[in-house]
C-alpha cells in the first residue's frame, strides 16, 4: 500500500492534472520555482516558495494540493529518520492543506478530489492511527470516484482486521 500511495502522490505532484484556478504570474512563478526544489530534493525551500504561493492567492487549489503533497513526503523523512512528533506536526499541516484542497476542488476534479481524500485518509491511519476518521475520508474519496481502488483496498482491509462498522 504504501508503494501505491507514493505513485500517487509522485502523479498528484508532478503530473499536472491539477486545476488552474485564477492563478496569476506571481502564484504560478512561485509554484513552479517551488516544485523544482522539491525535485532537486531541496524540499524546505520548496514548501516556503509553496506557502508563499498559497498566502498570494488561497483559493487556488491547486497550490493546496501541491502543498499538502510535499508536507506528506516531507514528514515521511521524519518518520523514517525516527522523529515521529516532528512528522506528526508536519502531517497536520499536509492534511489541513489537503482539505483545503478537497473544499475547493471543483466537482470537474473530482478524481482529483478523490486522491486529495484518499491521502488525508492515509494521513488519518499511518500517521495518526485514527481508523474510523481513515475510514471515513477513504470513503469520501469512493464518493468522489468510485472507482478509487487505493480506497477500495483499504476499506477492505480496515474491514478484513476491525470488522465493518456498525458491527
Amino acid at each position: 500500500m504504501f508503494f501505491r500511495t507514493m505513485i500517487l502522490l509522485w502523479a498528484i505532484l508532478f503530473m499536472g492534472q491539477l486545476v488552474r484556478a485564477s492563478t496569476g504570474p506571481e502564484v504560478e512563478r512561485l509554484t513552479t520555482e517551488g516544485m523544482r526544489l522539491v525535485r532537486e530534493g531541496r524540499l524546505e525551500q520548496g514548501i516556503g516558495l509553496l506557502q508563499q504561493a498559497s498566502n498570494v492567492n488561497p483559493s487556488d487549489p491547486s497550490v493546496h494540493v501541491k502543498l499538502g503533497g510535499v508536507l506528506y513526503e516531507y514528514a515521511q523523512g521524519f518518520f523514517g529518520a525516527g522523529e515521529s512528533l516532528q512528522a506528526q506536526m508536519v502531517l497536520r499541516n499536509a492534511e489541513r492543506e489537503l482539505r483545503t484542497a478537497v473544499d475547493l476542488l471543483p466537482d470537474a476534479e473530482a478524481a482529483l478530489r478523490a486522491d486529495c481524500a484518499f491521502l488525508v485518509g492515509e494521513i488519518y491511519t499511518r500517521g495518526y492511527g485514527y481508523r474510523e476518521a481513515a475510514r471515513r475520508w477513504y470513503e469520501k474519496a469512493l464518493e468522489d470516484n468510485i472507482n478509487h481502488t487505493g480506497a477500495q483496498n483499504v476499506i477492505k482491509s480496515l474491514d478484513a482486521a476491525y470488522g465493518p462498522v456498525g458491527e
